[in-house]
């Protein structure tokens, strides 16, 4: 069901039973119809007061569309909880983080990016090394 809404995933479902000439009400099919639904999912239609029978799809088609309904309307009520200080709305009435996200240090906009900076002055100072008297002269000019 990855990256398909519940309507999606069941309709899928349904015309590959019917490709493959399985029973609608039959175990296996049940089973193969809940394994391919999200871990979450699963585990809230098998946690209900009354689950669905076992023996009929069309209540597990049921029972996971209520089931995701909840969770939208729980997401609806919920979504921000928690952040709701770090929520803001400005003039028109649209909101946005007023705190960036993750834990990305602040850049600085003037610093400048440089990946590599090479001289030539350098590279020709490192092939040859100083004599003392070299040495003498640039220590005494400084």
């Amino acid at each position: 069901m990855k990256g398909k809404s519940i309507d999606e995933y069941t309709s899928t479902f349904e015309v590959l039973l019917r490709r493959a000439g399985w029973t609608r009400d039959d175990q296996s099919t049940i089973k193969e119809f809940v394994q391919g639904l999200p871990m979450w999912l699963a585990n809230r239609i098998m946690a209900r007061s009354l689950p669905p029978n076992k023996a009929r799809l069309s209540e597990w088609i049921y029972a996971a569309r209520d089931e995701v309904v909840k969770d939208q309307e729980r997401m609806t009520m919920l979504g921000g909880y928690g952040k709701r200080n770090d929520i803001v709305r400005d003039n028109q009435q649209k909101y946005y983080n007023a705190k960036p996200s993750g834990n990305k240090p602040q850049r600085d906009p003037d610093a400048m990016e440089v990946d590599v900076a090479k001289t030539e002055g350098r590279q020709k100072f490192q092939e040859k090394r100083l004599t003392e008297e070299e040495r003498k002269k640039y220590f005494e000019e400084g």
